[in-house]
């Protein structure tokens, strides 16, 4: 979906659980707050977006200067610059959290706060967020 200054809303029921694709996306205000099973951000500018909960991972690519708030079994980051990142992503001693190549200038924090439909949501996908690894980050660059 390639969008301009616009806000983009999708509600329980209209992604159904599916994968989703944000690409190419400029001063938008994007908020997904339905069960996804999976999702790819690419080319996205000055954009804030919300996505909670995805069931498996989230791959965000080439994105500068975007927030993004999102609760995933995976993150993976690649190519982005000064970018903001509140995450919710599952781990213990042994696993790390989001992981990060060739990106500069990104900063992660703990996820806060979801939409009120998630509790009910990450049960229906049969997922698990008891934990929060969001400060592991693994960087191959």
């Amino acid at each position: 979906i390639e969008r301009k200054d616009e806000e983009i809303l999708k509600t329980a029921g209209d992604i159904q659980g599916n994968a989703f694709v944000i690409d190419g996306c400029e001063r938008c205000v994007i908020k997904l707050c339905d069960r996804i099973e999976s999702a790819q951000i690419d080319y996205c500018e000055d954009s804030k977006i919300y996505l909670a909960p995805v069931k498996r991972s989230v791959f965000i690519r080439n994105c500068k200067r975007c927030v993004i708030k999102v609760m995933c079994q995976q993150l993976r980051l690649r190519d982005c610059e000064d970018c903001l990142l509140l995450v919710c992503v599952p781990g213990d001693s042994n696993k790390h959290g989001p992981i990060v190549e060739t990106s500069r200038a990104c900063a992660f924090g703990p996820l806060r706060g979801v939409h009120r439909l998630a509790v009910s949501q990450i049960k229906e996908g049969d997922m698990c967020f008891d934990t929060n690894a969001w400060n592991k980050v693994y960087d191959f660059s």
